[in-house]
């Protein structure tokens, strides 16, 4: 269970109910009321309660039946139990809250194209694709010829001529027909997925490519001689 760390308490209404009380008792009613509100229950063996209360044996078999006046039932404690009930409600409400707030949260991030949209991929900034139902294989209708088409990927020509320029740096169909079976294990999302993979690979060879040649006259002359 998990310690509450603060606890109500009506000062006026405490002070009115236990004027009767000494140091000694009222000291050992707040030990006994604390440890309730922590655990919801008190335990019934005398040796028990005389602890929490902080008593020796003898002080807590002298004071028991002073202290038990406050409780009901054995060592049940009306206010408390509503003051517990209450404070579990309000819980319950702040976390309904809560959650309603996250859920708002997420929906408008997914409105407005957030963490959810493909467009966000950080493989896919070459070139930039926005999800629209026009630019997929799934919103052609089935009398259109595809300019490529394996599995699950099919390209109409124009998909097929923006990935041509897009990917400029890669063989378009060596490059889907090897990525035709892992394309159908993306399900609906196949079409950004596929974008992704082709960016990240037109990228990396571009890389290579750009990188300078250097002949041996460029080198260090222990490099030319060897």
């Amino acid at each position: 269970m998990t310690a509450r760390p603060w606890m109500p308490l009506y000062l006026a209404d405490y002070l009115k109910k236990t004027t009767h009380l000494g140091a000694l008792e009222s000291g050992a009613y707040l030990h006994l009321i604390m440890d309730y509100w922590q655990n919801e229950k008190l335990p019934t063996e005398d040796r028990q309660l005389a602890r929490i209360a902080k008593l020796t044996d003898r002080e807590w078999k002298r004071l028991k039946s002073i202290l038990q006046a406050f409780f009901y039932d054995g060592w049940k404690h009306k206010r408390i139990d509503e003051e517990l009930a209450h404070a579990a409600d309000v819980s319950s409400k702040r976390a309904a809250a809560v959650a309603a707030r996250e859920a708002a949260k997420r929906n408008q991030t997914r409105i407005k194209g957030g963490s959810n949209d493909p467009s966000n991929d950080d493989t896919l900034h070459t070139p930039h694709f926005t999800e629209k139902k026009e630019d997929t294989a799934d919103a052609v209708p089935s009398s259109t010829s595809y300019a490529f088409e394996s599995g699950i990927l099919r390209l109409t020509k124009k998909d097929f001529s923006k990935w041509e320029v897009a990917f400029s740096r890669l063989d378009l169909r060596a490059e889907l027909t090897g990525l035709a079976e892992w394309a159908n294990q993306q399900g609906d999302r196949w079409f950004f997925a596929v974008a992704g993979a082709l960016a990240k690979r037109n990228r990396t060879v571009k890389a290579s490519h750009d990188k300078p040649c250097r002949t041996p006259a460029d080198q260090d002359w222990k490099e030319a001689v060897v």
